[in-house]
């Protein structure tokens, strides 16, 4: 099936497969969530999908197109509005692996922590006498300073999951992560905000996000922050649940040019919520058969020091290979959002190993890519597809209404018009932009005035009296 861009494009509902069947225990808990929150397939999937993306991280790979390999790491962001469920349903959905990252920092606390400082300040103490022996050598001075810089190091502890940091934090805790870490945030204002550069005068400033989705090498060098040395292959996923205003941002021009809303999977606000309507209570069977299903992949592939890689079955092959034609097509006939079509086959990759993940757990990489997380993947990622053009649509229809309505009121300040020149300057846009505003509000004109030398052009409310402001 290949996708009209112009039309609905239904949703999955059976992505992990059929709830009746005890051997899907992601696909029982998806129905579980959804019946006891009452919420909507199209948010909980979503979520779930963070969920098994988190798990997966870094530890395996599957061979895409041309040699590649993909991981599973995806930016997922969804649009709610407040009260109507999301805390609840990532509750559900992502308690297990933050109950897992607080066990493990516990861990960390009670019984690493202690250890690594006593060997430390054992080391300070060798270092203070060693100063003192004019018999001790440089090469072993030397060692006994390189094995206190790396306990050091393991001062920072785990941290597998963040929900609220800015940039610049985000850089330092992948850093000391080795370079994989998951941000999932169900009320993410403070991020998105950060994002759209709260704490930069409004300048975005998207780079690590760009680099560790796609696992470029980055490092920092800042005068007031110091440095953080190369971190290579980077691995970042995301889950961010927002409101209505903050949700429209992610289109902002700024975010597409980087490429920043290319790599985002969106989530329009999901119709069908009825949070509060079910007495039922969760059946803790399931629950407890998902929990365990997550954290053990989330345990196992996160510790792994170099990732699995694992082929595609012929039947998945030849899905994908057919799914990137279809989007290099789209690509063709739709030039406009070519850097977003161009990012269609690689997503489907990650979203199928996701889903893999979904069925077979730490045993993902086992086997080829079944042929169903395949279709389903390509499945949701039209859905995705179309997800990302209505948003494009919804931001440029909302920033076209918003300068029109600046538009409107320059013109009101000035009764005998102003020209067009000096309202594009002001509205900081483009000759082009003013007109086609002025063409589609009947309440607005743009005349011609003679002047001693080139004519000007005058925007002006109808029936005003020709002339320059």
């Amino acid at each position: 099936m290949n996708m009209d861009i112009n039309n609905e494009i239904p949703f999955p509902f059976d992505v992990f497969g059929q709830a009746d069947n005890p051997h899907h225990p992601v696909a029982q808990f998806q129905r579980e969530v959804m019946e006891v929150e009452g919420a909507p397939a199209e948010f909980v999937v979503p979520a779930l999908l963070a969920a098994l993306s988190a798990a997966g991280g870094r530890g395996l790979e599957l061979q895409s197109f041309k040699g590649k390999y993909s991981r599973p790491n995806l930016y997922i962001a969804t649009e709610g509005e407040s009260g109507v469920g999301k805390s609840a349903v990532g509750k559900r959905v992502f308690g297990p692996l933050f109950e897992y990252d607080g066990e493990c920092r516990q861990r960390y606390r009670d019984t690493v922590f202690p250890s690594l400082t006593a060997e430390i300040r054992m080391l300070e103490g060798k270092l203070k006498r060693a100063e003192k022996m004019e018999s001790l050598s440089k090469h072993e001075f030397s060692r006994l300073v390189q094995e206190k810089i790396t306990l050091e190091r393991k001062l920072c502890g785990p941290r597998y999951l963040v929900e609220d940091c800015t940039q610049e934090a985000l850089e330092q805790i992948i850093s000391q992560q080795d370079g994989v870490v998951s941000l999932i945030s169900t009320e993410a204002r403070k991020v998105m905000k950060n994002l759209l550069g709260r704490h930069r005068n409004g300048s975005i400033e998207d780079d690590v996000f760009i680099k560790a989705w796609s696992g470029d090498t980055y490092s920092v060098d800042r005068i007031t922050r110091g440095s953080i040395p190369p971190v290579r292959e980077p691995c970042l996923s995301m889950f961010l649940a927002l409101q209505p205003d903050l949700f429209q941002s992610l289109a902002k021009p700024e975010l597409v040019e980087s490429g920043f809303f290319p790599r985002l999977l969106p989530v329009s606000s999901c119709d069908g919520f009825a949070a509060g309507i079910s007495t039922r209570e969760y059946d803790q069977a399931i629950a407890s058969r998902y929990a365990g299903h997550i954290r053990a992949a989330f345990d196992f592939y996160r510790r792994t020091q170099r990732p699995f890689q694992f082929q595609m079955s012929p039947e998945a092959r030849a899905t994908m290979d057919a799914f990137h034609a279809e989007a290099a097509n789209l690509a063709l006939v739709d030039p406009t959002l070519a850097s977003v079509y161009r990012r269609w086959a690689e997503q489907a990759c990650r979203i199928a190993v996701c889903i893999q993940i979904g069925f077979f757990g730490q045993q993902a990489h086992t086997q080829p890519l079944h042929g169903y997380c395949a279709q389903k993947a390509v499945e949701l990622m039209r859905w995705f597809g179309h997800q990302q053009r209505e948003l494009l649509q919804d931001h440029a229809d909302h920033a076209r209404s918003e300068l029109a309505g600046r538009l409107f009121d320059l013109v009101q300040q000035h009764p005998s018009g102003i020209s067009l020149r000096e309202a594009w300057k002001k509205l900081r846009c483009t000759s082009a932009e003013v007109k086609a505003i002025i063409a589609a509000d009947s309440r607005l004109e743009l005349i011609t005035v003679p002047t001693a030398g080139r004519p000007s052009e005058v925007i002006q409310m109808k029936h005003a009296t020709p002339g320059l402001g």
